[in-house]
């Protein structure tokens, strides 16, 4: 019994990692990168952001509003995005998913000429979270100020945008590993109680 309890909190204070702590705060800074910029400008594309998000020169924050960490992984949810402009053009993206256990940052992508479209790969994630166009993202810039060039879309698909710094200010346990959490040291409260009653 003894070896079962002592068992028992070994593994219910390891356990807590493998269980869901959720996220609530917080702000997600993207930096993008020089080339990107000298992409935007070279095409007279006008980057602003989509509130509550903000952009102040090569740097934009989205507002955190939910997610999770397991273990390595993390689930980010944001409020915001971003709209490039073309005279009277525009695409723009928001309501951005990091999820680091698929490497993809996901999110809604409109235009004005009618695309409409939600929860789509937007960036893969690199090392160092940096954040590099898919062929998805690549497409509608393609499709919204290029006429739909095959080439283009090829030439920007994997193309840096910049690199993310998630910063979220409230990581709470989840009920689950609290518990666990608590019979752990439950646990060990019992063993050593008994092995002093012993004596």
């Amino acid at each position: 019994m003894r070896r079962f309890i002592f068992l028992l909190a070994f593994v219910s204070l390891l356990a807590p990692r493998a269980f869901a702590d959720s996220i609530s705060g917080g702000q997600t800074l993207v930096t993008l990168d020089s080339a990107f910029i000298d992409l935007l400008t070279t095409n007279s594309l006008v980057p602003s952001a989509i509130s509550p998000a903000t952009l102040s020169g090569a740097v934009a924050s989205f507002p955190i509003t939910g997610g999770e960490t397991n273990g390595p992984n993390a689930i980010i949810t944001h409020s915001g995005g971003l709209t490039f402009t073309q005279a009277s053009t525009s695409l723009s993206i928001g309501s951005f998913v990091i999820d680091t256990a698929t490497s993809e940052v996901t999110g809604f992508a409109t235009n004005t000429n009618g695309l409409n479209v939600s929860s789509v790969p937007l960036f893969t994630i690199g090392p160092g979270l940096t954040l590099d166009l898919t062929g998805t993202a690549a497409g509608a810039i393609s499709a919204t100020f290029f006429g739909g060039s095959s080439d283009i879309t090829q030439t920007l698909t994997g193309f840096r945008v910049g690199v993310a710094d998630p910063q979220p200010t409230a990581v709470t346990p989840e009920p689950s590993s609290l518990l666990l959490m608590a019979t752990g040291m439950f646990g060990l409260a019992t063993t050593a109680y008994r092995r002093f009653s012993s004596r």
